[in-house]
């Protein structure tokens, strides 16, 4: 698909790229073919075609014709992964997008300004460079192409687009940034009347509000897991990701590198749950064991209390020493689930708690526990 960039935009009409698509197809690579041009396209399959395009060279050719673009948007396309990241190759840096289409189909392409125009050798890789001056740019670009792919669903979607600092979010007068040149392109492409499907999303960013404007843009109730990693946020973007019906609908939350500065009211419709906290109080605590142990969904949940934060360790330890059974191992906590084979298990220590389900618990282990004159069941 590369001739069209090497000719130029405008250098054949549509009937002459429809015949170099038929010769393409018959495996005629000869570009220097001076014969007579038969535009009558000999019984190409171009289902079949666009079904073995790798996904940047899909969303090019989408964009030739309205029959390409009829075609290809006809045809959901589903992947494992969409990865777009910074690295360091050959010496050199650069931005690496990585396509999975199964688990045995990986197709890589690395933008960067190296000029040794080496391939990496990666055992089940289909690598290519694309070695210019603006590579970023170029990628970006192309990440664009794929992200507004209609019908396009992904189990993964990994976009990291820097380490980042506090700093690295200030401009020459110390302000904070309050856009990112990836994010808020990805956003401006994506038509809403046909979003991304994304299962599961993981963003590392430096400000908040860019992330949470392109979640605004993936398809709601889809979207089961999502990853953040940034370093600063304006006070806005929290309260519009509360909001956000993909985050109501989503099922598993990650939250890193800042403190959550909602309540753990805001986590509790979740399946499992990480942040780092401010604070985590006895009453805090209460709501969560209140909430998640009448929970039929709950499956895990770890807070993380910041350094310098408030942490009543001591009393939410008391309020584990009458209900529950430790274990052997020392501020470790089990509660029995009623009516299940199933169980809680909670771990305290000086950095927050840990609470994690676990199925199956074996028969001596709930004998034992059941046996303890100091266990009693916790009254909701």
């Amino acid at each position: 698909m590369h001739f069209r960039e090497v000719l130029g935009k405008h250098a054949m009409d549509y009937k002459e790229f429809r015949f170099w698509m038929d010769r393409f197809y018959r495996r005629e690579f000869d570009l220097g073919y001076e014969g007579p041009m038969d535009f009558e396209a000999a019984g190409v399959d171009f289902n079949k075609f666009e079904k073995y395009l790798e996904i940047i060279d899909r969303a090019r050719v989408r964009r030739t014709s309205k029959a390409f673009r009829a075609l290809i948007d006809s045809q959901p396309l589903f992947l494992q992964q969409i990865s777009f990241r910074p690295e360091n190759f050959h010496g050199a840096n650069s931005w690496r997008i990585e396509i999975r289409s199964n688990s045995k189909k990986i197709h890589s392409t690395i933008y960067t300004d190296n000029q040794q125009n080496e391939y990496p050798i990666e055992a089940n890789f289909q690598s290519r460079l694309a070695d210019r001056e603006d590579y970023r740019e170029r990628a970006v670009e192309d990440l664009k192409l794929i992200i507004q792919t209609p019908k396009i669903h992904s189990e993964h979607l990994y976009i990291k687009t820097g380490e980042f600092s506090l700093y690295d979010c200030m401009n020459l007068l110390g302000e904070v940034q309050t856009q990112d040149d990836v994010l808020d392109g990805l956003a401006s492409v994506i038509n809403p009347s046909a979003k991304p499907r994304i299962k599961s999303i993981y963003i590392k960013a430096a400000i908040l509000e860019p992330i949470v404007k392109f979640l605004s843009y993936l398809e709601p109730g889809y979207i089961e897991s999502i990853s953040l990693d940034c370093g600063y946020t304006h006070g806005t973007g929290l309260a519009k990701m509360l909001e956000s019906e993909q985050f109501k609908q989503a099922k598993d939350f990650n939250f890193c590198s800042m403190n959550f500065p909602g309540s753990i009211r805001d986590l509790l419709h979740l399946d499992s749950f990480s942040v780092q906290v401010e604070s985590l109080s006895v009453e805090d605590f209460r709501i969560l064991r209140e909430v998640a142990f009448k929970s039929f969904t709950f499956q895990s949940c770890r807070l993380d209390v910041h350094p310098e934060g408030q942490f009543d360790f001591d009393g939410i330890r008391r309020e584990l020493d009458d209900p529950l059974v430790p274990s052997i191992r020392q501020n470790e906590f089990r509660y029995l689930i009623p009516n299940t084979k199933d169980c809680f298990e909670m771990t305290i220590n000086t950095s927050g708690i840990s609470v994690t389900k676990k199925k199956d618990y074996r028969e001596e282990d709930r004998r034992q526990m059941e046996m303890r004159n100091n266990f009693h069941r916790l009254q909701m």
